[in-house]
């Protein structure tokens, strides 16, 4: 399925969202739109409680070094699957629901 990366997430009030540099708790700049492409980049490179094996890791590392390149691209199903059950366990559901719902257009 093919899936435009660089859709912008948003606020529950529909303002777009920034990545953003904290320091000491605090905002001190705001950076690009919050994509997609971040979003899964993100899940797919983070370590969870759960044990994955090498070839896993290699797996995700692969399918993000792809995903960073593209602005759009053609998504198999397994992938899809993938990188929904990374960003279900990392995020919460503001994000989740977003990135989903652009997963399954």
């Amino acid at each position: 399925m093919k899936i435009k990366l660089t859709q912008s997430l948003k606020n529950i009030d529909g303002k777009e969202l920034h990545k953003e540099i904290v320091e000491n708790g605090k905002v001190v700049e705001l950076k690009a739109l919050f994509q997609l492409k971040d979003v899964c980049v993100n899940a797919l490179m983070t370590n969870t409680e759960e044990k994955i094996e090498g070839q896993e890791k290699m797996r995700r590392y692969l399918l993000a070094t792809k995903i960073q390149k593209a602005n759009e691209l053609d998504l198999k199903s397994e992938e899809i699957v993938l990188l929904k059950k990374v960003i279900g366990e990392m995020y919460g559901v503001l994000i989740v629901g977003q990135s989903f719902e652009m997963l399954e257009q």
